[in-house]
């Protein structure tokens, strides 16, 4: 299975692409395809998808604003929100990847303290994004 993106490997992504040369499927032409590679798609975070594939084709397809239900169990997307969700996850994926390979984001030197950040603006010292920060001691 060639990737065009890095989102191509989620099965939101994999749906957009399929969607996008097709325009409108069926609910049973979806799983049908999606049958085919489910084992090697992932989640958002490189996880592989554990669940039933009829269960997780669903929710997809109704828990976002990126697939719309043009007829009855037949299924289309929308571009814009479709565009918006290829390019999150690529970047997330991407960030994921650098990681992995033990690569990280260059670092920009924070004000008081020399406090990091990543190049999107949040701290990368350690903990849970929204966890509250101790108080320096100085």
């Amino acid at each position: 299975m060639q990737m065009e993106n890095l989102a191509d490997i989620t099965l939101a992504g994999y749906l957009i692409k399929i969607l996008r040369v097709k325009t409108k499927l069926s609910y049973k032409e979806l799983y049908d395809e999606v049958s085919k590679c489910y084992d090697t798609l992932r989640r958002s975070d490189g996880s592989k998808y554990t669940g039933d594939l009829a269960k997780a084709l669903k929710g997809c397809l109704t828990s976002s604003e990126i697939f719309v239900e043009v007829g009855e169990n037949v299924w289309g997307i929308r571009e814009s929100e479709a565009k918006l969700y290829e390019e999150k996850t690529t970047k997330k994926l991407k960030a994921l990847i650098n990681r992995k390979k033990g690569k990280t984001a260059p670092k920009k030197q924070g004000g008081a303290g020399g406090q990091e950040y990543d190049d999107d603006g949040g701290s990368s010292v350690g903990g849970d994004d929204n966890e509250k920060e101790a108080p320096v001691q100085e």
